[in-house]
């Protein structure tokens, strides 16, 4: 089924066509000058047919993008993000089909905007992002990510379910990961830096982690992965921090937790 938008409709609504499954071509008018987030989520469009006359919203590379502010709005399979691009709206590249570069100039990636996407492997995340939204590659296939120096903040369940078959290494001045960060991910090893700071529940229990490297103190890992819920690490990881290895054990002790 296909639709084709009136001329005069200037908004397109979040969520407008949400899990319309079957809809596979969209006819946009010139008059259209923006889309809310995820407004075609859950669609099978291989092609949106954008109006020539229409400066505003574009169709290009297998991506919708608001040409106002630089957004990638909706992914279609195989697709291939502009350089120019700027904000990846949230639920943007959801399910999509593809292997996908982040341009250097994205300054934000929206929440589940790769999540449940196929052909994802490796992602390397610029230098201009600073905080990576909830569940941003949620449930993919992707097995190596490098971060850029200035990330500070990972949300919720943002690698969750992910392969990442190498070591996460996150950079000095990170300080935030959120909950369930990489919770069921496959990583071996993970580096974190002494700037790191809080945790939320169960953001470091990894599938098969070995080893977790820790540029501070057993006193402040201990500090950093405790919360009212109890711990976030996984149990069968050796942390080496740098006065020796974290003993979770230990921490259990003097918690009065035996």
């Amino acid at each position: 089924p296909s639709v084709t938008l009136p001329e005069g409709m200037t908004h397109i609504g979040d969520y407008a066509f949400y899990n319309c499954g079957n809809l596979n071509s969209v006819l946009i008018p010139s008059s259209v000058s923006y889309i809310g987030e995820a407004a075609f989520r859950g669609t099978d469009i291989a092609k949106f047919d954008v109006s020539p006359q229409n400066t505003l919203i574009v169709f290009e590379s297998g991506c919708l993008i608001s040409k106002s502010d630089f957004r990638l709005l909706k992914a279609c399979d195989g697709a291939t993000i502009p350089d120019y691009v700027r904000v990846i709206d949230p639920y943007a590249c959801y399910g999509v089909k593809g292997s996908f570069n982040i341009p250097a100039g994205v300054t934000a990636i929206g929440r589940y905007a790769f999540a449940n996407s196929t052909g994802l492997h490796d992602v390397m995340i610029p230098d201009s992002i600073i905080n990576l939204a909830d569940g941003v590659f949620r449930g993919t296939s992707l097995e190596s990510v490098t971060f850029g120096s200035q990330l500070r903040s990972i949300g919720d369940c943002a690698f969750e379910k992910c392969v990442i078959s190498g070591d996460v290494v996150l950079p000095e001045g990170f300080q935030s990961l959120g909950i369930s960060a990489f919770d069921y991910s496959e990583a071996k090893t993970m580096t974190l830096p002494g700037s790191w700071q809080t945790t939320g529940l169960h953001a470091l229990r990894f599938k098969k982690i070995e080893e977790i490297r820790y540029d501070g103190t057993k006193k402040q890992f201990g500090e950093n992965i405790t919360d009212e819920y109890g711990f976030s690490v996984s149990d069968n990881a050796r942390v080496v921090c740098t006065d020796g290895l974290f003993d979770l054990e230990e921490l259990e002790k003097s918690m009065g937790l035996e």
